[in-house]
């Protein structure tokens, strides 16, 4: 029935979609061109010889987290196997080339197609196949189990809203993810949501989140010191930071401010958008409100920056915004959007806000609540009140810092966890 679907689907609406992207989006058009040929990727000729373990991470989120796993691969087995990294997105791509550079191959992951899928296989050979978080394509499990090459499903979660979906459907499901050798996810609640769906028992276990253990890595100093220049903030001015943050959240998040503004004297507000394309409309916002902004690249570098608001329109510098900041607000929370990764701000010690929608990252947000590091706000009166509430306790401050540090050490070992199951493999 679904490969019947798929034909359909395939020479039916994908051909006015492709049709209709050849016109009007070029980019996207070759993009999906690209998933369905692979004579473009280059097996290694020079180390044809060795085998290739491919690890599959569909965009940049997955890419960071599986970092670890994939710098711990590159370490033991280089010598032996070449690393291949596929994703969904270019994003994701230009993550895997800034991250890896030439130490890994890319290549773009298959649509579900059931000859794209043999061909995909035919061109990697994989050895093993590695996939991040919860990724279900039946046609590609299907040959990988004709084929008999193991594969392992890590970092896996569940959220709620999926386990609805995936548990309406269970029956079809319960075959293609019993595919799995191995099915590794973050939580107890994803090993049960998991199971009820159809996993069998004896291949699920919790390994962690290896969010956490990519907070090992160490950021780029020099970045990080070319960044903070480049903001042009007073040293002694209190910066508040909104990361990631959605449309229909950027109301909630000046508003607030604003309240904190009256109490408290010399602070700014950087906003980083999900999508930079939507300055136009925080602009309209911070109109509204009369408070002052520039653009982070508009910055005049050798002026002191005495701005109410920066908006952050560039790309890959958030998690160093956040080393400059004294509290951090995490946005796609407040509105249903799963939220966003906590620990970029948490690395850094400091207090983390963030709404009841974190279903995306779950156990994270479980446990920044668990260690008291980080709070859950659902209005814009409770984050004002909390962050001046924190802004004149240093001693309540400098405890939050301790315990960020204590949650993110005592959450790491899941690589450790992982790995002793993949050497099995190879």
């Amino acid at each position: 029935m679904y490969n019947v679907l798929i034909f359909l689907l395939r020479y039916t609406l994908f051909k006015i979609v492709m049709l209709y992207l050849f016109f009007a989006d070029k980019k996207r058009y070759m993009h999906l061109k690209e998933r369905m040929k692979f004579n473009y990727f280059d097996n290694n000729t020079e180390n044809n010889s060795k085998k290739n373990i491919l690890v599959h991470a569909v965009s940049v989120g997955e890419v960071v987290a599986s970092t670890p796993l994939i710098e711990y691969l590159l370490s033991e087995y280089s010598n032996n196997y070449n690393i291949v990294i596929s994703t969904v997105t270019t994003t994701g791509k230009e993550m895997v080339e800034k991250t890896f550079g030439e130490k890994v191959n890319h290549v773009f992951f298959p649509l579900d197609f059931k000859d794209t899928c043999k061909e995909f296989i035919r061109i990697i050979k994989p050895h093993i196949v590695l996939i991040a978080e919860t990724e279900i394509w039946p046609n590609f499990m299907n040959e990988l189990k004709k084929r008999c090459i193991p594969a392992i499903l890590f970092n896996g979660r569940i959220s709620p809203s999926s386990y609805k979906n995936y548990y309406y459907f269970r029956r079809f499901f319960r075959v293609f993810i019993n595919y799995f050798d191995v099915i590794a996810v973050q939580s107890q609640n994803d090993s049960e949501r998991i199971i009820e769906i159809g996993a069998k028992k004896e291949k699920v276990f919790v390994m962690g989140n290896l969010k956490f253990d990519s907070m090992l890595k160490e950021i780029d100093k020099n970045k990080f010191a070319k960044i903070s220049y480049e903001f042009a903030i007073p040293e002694n001015r209190k910066v508040i930071i909104a990361g990631s943050v959605h449309d229909g959240e950027y109301e909630f998040i000046i508003n607030s401010f604003v309240k904190i503004k009256e109490k408290l004297n010399d602070i700014c507000l950087i906003i980083a958008p999900r999508h930079i394309k939507e300055c136009e409309k925080i602009y309209k916002i911070l109109d509204r409100y009369r408070l002052s902004f520039t653009l982070k690249t508009q910055i005049e570098k050798d002026k002191k920056n005495l701005y109410d608001t920066i908006i952050l329109d560039t790309i890959g510098e958030l998690q160093y915004a956040y080393g400059i900041s004294d509290i951090a607000f995490i946005g796609g929370s407040i509105i249903d959007r799963g939220g966003h990764n906590t620990l970029e701000a948490t690395r850094f010690g400091i207090p983390v806000f963030f709404g009841k929608s974190m279903y995306n990252f779950e156990y994270i947000a479980e446990q920044t609540l668990k260690y008291e590091c980080g709070f859950e706000v659902n209005n814009s009166d409770k984050l004002s009140e909390k962050i001046i509430e924190l802004y004149n306790d240093a001693e309540l401050y400098q405890e939050i810092d301790h315990k960020a540090r204590t949650m993110i050490n005592n959450n790491m070992g899941s690589i450790k966890k992982i790995s002793g199951i993949i050497n099995k493999y190879l």
